[in-house]
């Protein structure tokens, strides 16, 4: 990882392999030989459109570096009414100035996109945390960005939580307010969690005609 580019935990690379691993299970993401491990195809080249997040203190690091990211990778910038438009992750970001928090800062001309009904295809959504019980309910810094956007587009999107083992509560749950928004997986660097299975069957096949 760019170490200019995020400041947060550890990179996640068991976590992605994990989630590589998971979709092309699910029938998500495909391989050939000619795209190598899948990993890279994760990284570069995904079947869907992949939006994460930039991370802030211990959150796990996962997206890709900029040099060898595709533009169907895709990183949130906050708009008006504190909501979440999004934008490709390229290597120009590197460049670009930082917030008090150091996250980059898109320029003013920067193409972002605010309606999922725009792109006509499926997301899949990497939440950040700090923990996550088998509820599908996460803890974070108290901002509630990804909540919102979460009630806002849960039929259009798929959406994943990595966290560290540890931090997995898989025996009673953590506070939840009325505003939390559950995802539909969990993955920790040693498995994957589906919140509900019947109700997420349902959704991929929705989501994905697959």
């Amino acid at each position: 990882m760019h170490e200019a580019l995020v400041a947060g935990g550890p990179w996640g690379e068991t976590h992605l392999h994990q989630l590589a691993e998971f979709l092309k299970n699910k029938g998500l993401l495909t391989t050939t030989p000619a795209h190598g491990p899948l990993l890279s195809k994760l990284l570069t080249d995904p079947d869907w459109p992949i939006a994460s997040y930039w991370p802030i203190g211990s959150e796990l690091k996962l997206i890709p570096e900029p040099k060898i990211a595709s533009t169907r990778w895709w990183l949130p910038e906050v708009v008006a009414s504190n909501n979440l438009a999004w934008f490709a992750l390229t290597k120009d970001v590197i460049d670009w100035p930082r917030n008090k928090l150091g996250l980059p800062l898109p320029p003013p001309s920067w193409p972002l996109l605010q309606d999922l009904e725009l792109l006509r295809c499926p997301l899949i959504l990497i939440t950040p945390c700090l923990a996550v019980d088998c509820q599908g309910i996460r803890l974070g810094y108290g901002g509630g960005y990804y909540d919102r956007f979460l009630a806002q587009h849960q039929n259009r999107l798929l959406s994943i939580a990595c966290v560290s083992n540890a931090l997995f509560i898989r025996e009673g749950a953590l506070p939840r307010d009325a505003h939390d928004q559950p995802v539909d997986v969990v993955i920790t660097e040693k498995a994957t969690w589906i919140v509900s299975p019947s109700s997420f069957e349902i959704k991929i096949k929705q989501l994905f005609n697959c």
